[in-house]
């Protein structure tokens, strides 16, 4: 199986690097029934006690969400670019496999709405770009990329606030909100919205894309895109749509942006804690993983703001002003 790396680098435009002749290694599995995130730190980066802790803290959070019995492996790095970012090891797969593997993956009754939306054949895509993460916990038998990593993930502290405990000074970041916003990404959030010219390539966010009730969407042009797991009934969240950003992030920025505080919004918000939301642990729930949490129904939009207790993201965060 051959393995491409998904990169964004600061405020650079996205960009996919190809890598060739890049075989699967042995599928990893945890020493417990659940998710387990890995966590190494690069040799020529530096990061202090308080921030390896913000880091465990916001890996705690994800493992302590979904039950995926494999282990996602990433390498840290401290450099001033941006806010935070990531490289994101990726691989091609048919959509007619990825649906089958979805609907024998399904837990929830978030995954049985998403998949009540979807046939198995798509109007859109013929194949999903998939990171090796979401590969792997989907039963594909993927292994890490060609680095032995699932992903690297930047952080750049001088702008981040690692101590939660006595909220976030002014204008830094939570450091915690930017770690899981790029775990985020390694595991598999994101569009494939610019990053192709084959159209019939996109990223299971991309099959969750609306403008309207039954209107699906694979386009920059508009501001009206958002996520929806129940055919575009239920808006989750607005999608950024400005090319400065994510397309797979949320609207935050921008003209008109009143957005709730997510994790996976497209722009930090500084000096504010960002907690874990319902909005990102349904996102990834439908995109492949199995959520812990009880989900008994599709979540209304004021649910996006119900947030886990004592919380502890192949892309970015970008900055607003103060």
């Amino acid at each position: 199986m051959t393995f491409n790396q998904l990169t964004s680098l600061g405020s650079a435009a996205k960009r996919v690097t190809a890598l060739v002749g890049l075989v699967a290694s042995s599928v990893s599995f945890s020493a417990h029934a659940g998710l387990v995130i890995s966590a190494s730190y690069d040799a020529n980066s530096t990061f202090t006690a308080a921030e390896k802790a913000s880091i465990d803290a916001a890996i705690n959070v994800i493992e302590s969400s979904f039950s995926d019995p494999y282990t996602i492996k990433i390498k840290f790095t401290n450099l001033a670019t941006g806010l935070g970012g990531s490289s994101t090891w990726i691989t091609s797969q048919a959509y007619s496999t990825v649906h089958t593997k979805m609907t024998s993956d399904a837990t929830t009754a978030s995954d049985t709405s998403a998949l009540g939306t979807l046939g198995s054949t798509d109007s859109f895509f013929r194949s999903i770009i998939l990171s090796t993460a979401q590969c792997r916990v989907l039963g594909m038998g993927c292994g890490q990329g060609g680095d032995g990593f699932d992903g690297t993930i930047n952080i750049n502290t001088t702008l981040t606030d690692a101590d939660r405990s006595d909220g976030i000074g002014a204008g830094k970041y939570d450091m915690m909100s930017v770690v899981l916003h790029e775990i985020d990404e390694v595991m598999g959030s994101g569009s494939w919205i610019g990053q192709s010219t084959n159209p019939a390539e996109g990223r299971v966010q991309d099959l969750f894309r609306y403008t309207a009730g039954g209107a699906r969407t694979f386009t920059a042009a508009g501001d009206d895109a958002y996520l929806s797991i129940d055919g575009g009934v239920t808006d989750l969240a607005r999608f950024n749509q400005l090319a400065s950003g994510d397309y797979g992030d949320f609207y935050s920025c921008g003209p008109g942006a009143t957005p709730a505080v997510l994790v996976q919004n497209a722009c930090g918000s500084p000096g504010v804690l960002v907690d874990y939301s319902n909005v990102e642990l349904t996102m990834m729930d439908v995109l492949g993983y199995d959520r812990i949490v009880s989900d008994t129904s599709i979540p209304e939009p004021s649910s996006a703001l119900l947030l886990i207790p004592a919380l502890a993201a192949l892309r970015r965060m970008r900055l607003t002003k103060a």
